[in-house]
């Protein structure tokens, strides 16, 4: 299924959103310790899961062509209508929604993951133009296209390696 070009959100930085999720990360760990039946004893095994169940899985493949950055990311477990893609300089943050019935086979309900959302941030070789940027969705794929950042020296436009 081929989607219309997913929209980019250019953001100041990730902080906030990898905050966000951070707390969603604590909260559904919680969740995990309290379907254990509250017991002592697996407080990493409980992140671990829950970080397991909220995170992106995703093979994702960055190459540098030429003055742009492709971002390639097999995407097949994702709902393509909820997928969103953030961007700084020097970051990229994908987040979804699983499509039903793909979550982690041990994922339990709560009400962290009724939606059973998910997230990975990317953090990019070199930095890039943030409004130079596309993105689009095809058959799990998901290709963001982005144009490396210049920098400007007197009369010069230099592209610097980083």
């Amino acid at each position: 299924m081929t989607m219309p070009a997913i929209p980019i959100t250019r953001v100041d930085s990730m902080g906030d959103e990898l905050a966000r999720w951070h707390d969603e990360i604590r909260l559904r760990a919680y969740y995990v310790f309290l379907g254990r039946g509250g017991s002592d004893g697996a407080p990493l095994q409980d992140w671990l899961r829950a970080e397991r169940e909220l995170s992106l899985e995703a093979a994702i493949d960055v190459r540098e062509k030429g003055d742009w950055l492709e971002i390639a990311a097999a995407l097949p477990d994702v709902d393509p209508m909820t997928l969103e893609v953030q961007i700084t300089p020097e970051h990229v943050l994908l987040t979804a929604n699983r499509e039903a019935g793909r979550r982690p086979a041990d994922a339990a309900a709560s009400p962290t993951n009724r939606t059973a959302s998910v997230c990975r941030a990317i953090r990019l070789p070199a930095p890039i133009d943030p409004d130079r940027v596309k993105a689009t969705y095809s058959n799990g794929q998901l290709r963001v296209t982005a144009a490396m950042a210049r920098q400007l020296y007197g009369q010069f436009e230099l592209g610097l390696p980083h």
